[in-house]
């Protein structure tokens, strides 16, 4: 779905690595969309999988994770994990995005902050959030979504569900799909976490739970 990207993006990034990795939880509700219960344990057990493996990692939740704050660390940042609600608003890309929490209320992390980045450190990049694959085609059949604007900032890949995931699916397949990264590249972590997430009992095993995550970009092996 972002094939059209003219211009090749170029591997020196990957070899000039000095970012740290930047981990995201919004557990607030906003208006009709309940809080995310589960999100502060799924952050804080990715925050502590990536230090045991000598990655420094920032942690931040809520207001300290404001739009502004999150687009400053997204420069710096080699891989990005964030976990909240978002929001698909169809024709509407400056409403649609990523909702995060301030001291006034809600704010949309958006598609047009998110394409002023340059994000040439950035590795790799998970979407834990409603719609948050989904995508406007526009005229020639070209697309714009949150995957695609982050690819062509400068991300290497990006895992992203196409519709909504329970909080404690989500988290299940979270573990599984960091643990599979460290042997394997991004797509085939996905695939083997999709078939982890099969052979599983109960509603984890229900293919609508977890066959809208899609990774889009350049799936390379990454590095911990």
């Amino acid at each position: 779905s972002i094939a059209f990207q003219p211009e090749k993006r170029s591997s020196e990034r990957r070899a000039q690595e000095t970012g740290k990795p930047l981990v995201v939880g919004v557990t607030v509700g906003f208006g009709h969309l309940p809080p995310l219960q589960r999100t502060r344990e799924q952050i804080l057990w990715l925050q502590n999988w990536l230090e045991k493996r000598g990655s420094e990692c920032s942690a931040i939740f809520d207001e300290a994770a404001s739009a502004e704050t999150v687009c400053e660390r997204l420069r710096n940042a080699s891989l990005f994990h964030i976990s909240c609600h978002g929001e698909f608003v169809q024709g509407k890309p400056e409403c649609t995005g990523l909702l995060m929490k301030t001291t006034q209320g809600m704010e949309i992390l958006n598609l047009p902050q998110l394409s002023k980045l340059h994000l040439k450190q950035l590795r790799h990049a998970t979407l834990i959030s409603c719609w948050g694959a989904d995508n406007f085609i526009l005229p020639g059949r070209w697309i714009l979504s949150l995957p695609q604007v982050l690819w062509r900032a400068g991300a290497g890949t990006i895992l992203a569900s196409l519709w909504e995931v329970e909080e404690d699916v989500a988290e299940r397949f979270v573990k599984l799909f960091y643990e599979n990264l460290r042997a394997h590249s991004p797509d085939v972590a996905l695939s083997r976490s999709q078939a982890g997430m099969r052979n599983s009992g109960g509603k984890y095993r229900d293919v609508r739970q977890w066959a809208g995550f899609q990774i889009y970009g350049d799936p390379q092996p990454l590095r911990f």
